[in-house]
């Protein structure tokens, strides 16, 4: 099979037009001539899409067969320009071409008499191999390549360490000619580290650039001249914060490139030494940052950045003068581990007289459940006047299904008296979309007397889209002789809505069906409009919704025989049966 090489025309032409398939036809180009001739116009080019396809060149593996000249050509340009941004995508690309994996060796041991497992690091063979050059069996001048293995990557492992301790001799160099540009620069590629890169222990020693900025003091590593060992007696896992350039990592101009790598480092072993690094050389600055700037360690994804964020705040000055509106911004904070901390510090720090009832009510109306709690509690304890107490009512669209019923509870015991009772700002509560505000409305209503009896809030029920409202109201009625301000005409939504719901049985619908037919007992006027809903009941394919709708269809017919022509028009099926008992 034919080899798709690429064309270095067309390279060049999609370069020029700022083509979106440049970096595929790159990668398939082979020609370390034609590449590394290329690399000194890509590298000068003052394009900001020029400098874009580099860095997103480094970003993927090196893995191109032949663009060894291309990669040297760019990396020795950018080290001559002094481009501090590129040289950091190339120490992270060059770190990633190193990866050791672990083996076993058998050894003979003379003094133990005995054969030794050792587990030892060890370089794979994932080298492209170079183009070979020749000529064919006329003469003439041919190239070829060896079969390029799955994983292969550019450079023998020789020339991979010589160019990782190549990148990281800038930013050592930079440390002592440019401290600031270092701590601007090495963040970088700090950030850029993912987990997938440090995976493993053997990753993590591998990353050359990364262990010498990190751990370079620490007593737990053997730097030689191209690995980083474990020491003797130690472990990986006893690795803490020992920079290279302590004092610059130590100054008041590295605290904010520190917390920028606790908030956007991409791997977690960086975050970790952030954190470490600041709780070790920035102690007493800590403490003077401000709450919502540690906000954002709160809804950081980590759980142990959030924690550390819940510590600094724990720490932070300045908690008892900040704003309200500030303490309402932490409280939009989304980690549930984060805001038990701000909750108790809110409470801690803000008196309720400090808070409007607005206030009170949206902290109570949040979906957190410890925000919905500190609401309760304010609101418990507030006095609020007439002029008020409507308010109240939002509630009925609070969030936090585990507050939801005491907070309904609280507020309908409030709405709910008698100098203050009015059916709107009580009727929101039987229109929640909380199923749990629903059912404590529902209770509320039972026992309040001045509620249980106003026709006006009855009337607004018998509206309701809920089913489980619905099936209550039944319910009342088979308790109560009628209900207020609700004859069979305002009764007949609720009864067509039980009985239509063919799709389930329910215990209402045999409580309907009996009221449909003690409603025609008592006023045959409205039969013609209540018949049709029995005559549901009559064919439902549930037998005992069947014989409960004939109990209702006879009793009415001896309680008015008058109406026999009446059901015979809406239930023909029964005319047989009714005419024989008639006679």
């Amino acid at each position: 099979m034919a080899i798709d090489r690429g064309s270095t025309l067309l390279l060049e032409e999609l370069f020029d037009s700022q083509g979106p398939a440049f970096l595929d036809e790159l990668r398939r180009v082979d020609d370390a001539g034609s590449l590394q001739a290329f690399a000194d116009r890509w590298a000068s080019d003052p394009r900001p899409w020029a400098r874009g396809q580099i860095l997103a060149y480094l970003a993927a593996p090196l893995a191109s067969p032949g663009h060894e000249p291309l990669v040297k050509r760019l990396f020795k340009h950018a080290e001559g320009c002094k481009d501090d941004e590129l040289m950091a995508a190339f120490l992270l690309a060059f770190d990633r071409l190193v990866r050791r994996v672990r083996r076993i060796r058998h050894r003979w041991d003379a003094s133990v008499n005995a054969v030794l497992d050792e587990e030892l690091l060890v370089c794979v063979r994932n080298t492209i191999p170079r183009a070979r050059k020749g000529k064919d069996f006329l003469g003439r001048p041919i190239s070829w390549r060896g079969r390029v293995k799955k994983g292969a990557l550019l450079f023998s492992h020789r020339t991979r360490h010589h160019l990782r301790r190549r990148a990281w001799r800038y930013f050592r160099r930079m440390g002592f000619s440019r401290p600031s540009a270092y701590l601007e620069a090495v963040p970088r590629f700090l950030i850029a580290y993912r987990d997938e890169d440090l995976a493993t222990g053997e990753n993590i020693l591998d990353s050359w650039g990364l262990m010498n900025a990190l751990f370079r003091h620490s007593p737990a590593l053997r730097f030689g001249a191209s690995q980083v060992r474990v020491a003797e007696g130690h472990s990986l896992s006893e690795l803490s914060s020992a920079p290279r350039f302590p004092v610059l990592w130590g100054s008041a101009e590295a605290l904010p490139r520190l917390f920028d790598l606790v908030l956007e480092a991409r791997s977690r072993l960086v975050r970790v030494w952030a954190i470490k690094t600041l709780e070790r050389l920035h102690q007493e600055r800590l403490a003077g940052l401000e709450p919502l700037r540690i906000k954002r360690l709160l809804e950081h994804d980590d759980e142990e950045v959030q924690r550390f964020g819940a510590d600094l705040l724990t720490r932070a000055r300045g908690l008892s003068t900040l704003p309200v509106d500030g303490w309402l911004e932490l409280l939009g904070t989304e980690s549930v581990a984060a805001l038990e901390t701000i909750c108790r510090l809110f409470e801690a720090n803000v008196g309720g007289d400090r808070l409007t009832l607005t206030q009170c009510l949206a902290i109570a109306s949040a979906s957190a459940a410890p925000v919905a709690r500190l609401g309760a509690a304010y609101l418990r304890i507030r006095q609020i006047g007439p002029d008020q107490v409507r308010e109240l009512a939002v509630l009925a669209d609070a969030r936090c299904p585990a507050l939801a019923a005491e907070l309904a509870s609280l507020s309908l015991g409030r709405l709910g008296a008698p100098e203050v009772y009015d059916p709107d700002p009580v009727s929101r509560f039987f229109d929640s979309r909380s199923i749990q505000v629903r059912q404590k409305a529902m209770e509320w209503l039972v026992e309040n007397p001045q509620a249980r009896d106003d026709a006006r809030l009855w009337a607004r029920l018998l509206e309701t889209p809920f089913d489980e409202v619905r099936h209550w109201i039944v319910t009342q009625l088979e308790a109560r002789v009628s209900l207020p301000g609700a004859g069979p005409a305002e009764l007949v939504p609720v009864w067509c809505s039980l009985l239509l719901a063919v799709h389930r049985g329910s215990r209402s619908k045999g409580k309907a069906i009996r009221q449909l037919g003690e409603a025609i007992r008592r006023d045959p006027a409205q039969a013609g409009s209540l018949l049709p809903v029995l005559a549901v009941a009559l064919r439902s394919v549930r037998a005992s919704e069947m014989r409960a709708g004939l109990a209702a269809a006879v009793g009415a017919l001896q309680a008015c025989p008058e109406l026999e022509e009446l059901l015979k028009r809406h239930v023909p099926e029964l005319s047989t049966s009714l005419g024989e008992g008639g006679r």
